[in-house]
Formats: structure tokens, C-alpha cells, sequence
């Protein structure tokens, strides 16, 4: 498998993956106020810190900055499907 193909995979399981947690998030019942979302994309992001401690600190920075900005998008999508005032990633 060369390089592009790794990338283009990698950028599927992004798609994948955020859409999945997105869905997942906008369809729970009894959250109102998408508290209990938050939280859980709260959690994903400070558990970043013990998930990524193998990693030098250089690509663990980009991996929080990247992982803040796609969780980011999700609450952003999750309130858009939700009919909340928000624009859709």
C-alpha cells in the first residue's frame, strides 16, 4: 500500500468516524441541552492526554490541536441536526 492510499484511508475513517459519533450524539434521547454531549466529547479529549503519552510531544500537540477541532465539528454538527443554531461541518 503506498502513501496516498494510507492517507485516503485515514481520511475515511476521519469521515467515518465523526459522522458515526455525530449521529450517535444528535439521535440520544433526554439531552436537551446536549450537556451529557458535551461531556462525553469533553472526556474524549482530556482521555487524548494518557491515549497519546507514547507519542513524542511534538505529534502529541498536533494530535490534541486535530482532535479539539474534529470534536469540535461534531458538537458543531450535533446542534445543527438537533435544530440548534449552529452551521453544519
Amino acid at each position: 500500500m503506498n502513501d496516498d492510499a494510507i492517507i485516503a484511508r485515514l481520511a475515511a475513517l476521519e469521515i467515518l468516524a465523526g459522522s458515526c459519533l455525530t449521529f450517535l450524539l444528535a439521535s440520544a434521547g433526554n439531552d436537551p441541552e446536549l450537556s451529557k454531549a458535551k461531556a462525553i466529547l469533553d472526556t474524549i479529549n482530556s482521555e487524548a492526554n494518557s491515549g497519546l503519552a507514547h507519542l513524542p510531544p511534538n505529534v502529541q500537540a498536533e494530535a490534541k490541536t486535530y482532535l479539539t477541532n474534529v470534536t469540535g465539528n461534531v458538537m458543531k454538527n450535533v446542534k445543527a441536526l438537533r435544530g440548534m443554531s449552529a452551521t453544519k461541518q
